[in-house]
């Protein structure tokens, strides 16, 4: 036998008897006293905390000595449309006037297409990978290189 074989027999023999002796000791325990699933807490710091009693009545609510007010809104009301309030109506002017100042510094453009395809011409370039006889070409041969290699 060769050095490694040995070296990896004495090794898997030294895990074997290494795991079987952890297990056991797992098992059976090792002279100590078994500890209970249960968890214990040291709770004796929190005695001396005080309870604060929390009471809700129409108004609101205390907590301990001190009230808080509190207001019920109804979700349900509907408020009228022709009423809206002074800071939305000065909102959309400032924005209309925004809009206008952009509008006179803007030029109208005309957009056109230079070389423009029907669908089965379009179909015919989608197929070709963007390669076709278009009259732009001026009769230049293309011939990808990724076909030669």
């Amino acid at each position: 036998m060769k050095a490694y074989f040995i070296f990896v027999l004495v090794l898997t023999v030294a895990y074997i008897v290494y795991y079987a002796v952890m297990i056991t000791k797992d098992l059976h325990g090792n002279g100590e006293k078994k500890k209970s699933e249960e968890e214990e807490f040291d709770v004796s710091e929190f005695d001396a905390e005080e309870s604060v009693s929390v009471v809700e009545n129409d108004k609101g609510f205390n907590v301990g000595d001190n009230e808080y007010e509190t207001h019920y809104v109804d979700e349900t009301q509907s408020v009228s449309d022709d009423k809206e309030p002074e800071s939305e109506k000065h909102k959309q002017d400032v924005v209309e006037a925004i809009n206008h100042r952009i509008e006179e510094k803007m030029e109208e453009t005309h957009a056109t297409f230079s070389n423009p395809y029907n669908s089965a011409e379009l179909y015919k370039l989608m197929m070709g990978k963007g390669l076709g006889n278009s009259p732009s070409n001026g009769g230049v041969t293309i011939k990808p290189a990724i076909d030669e290699l």
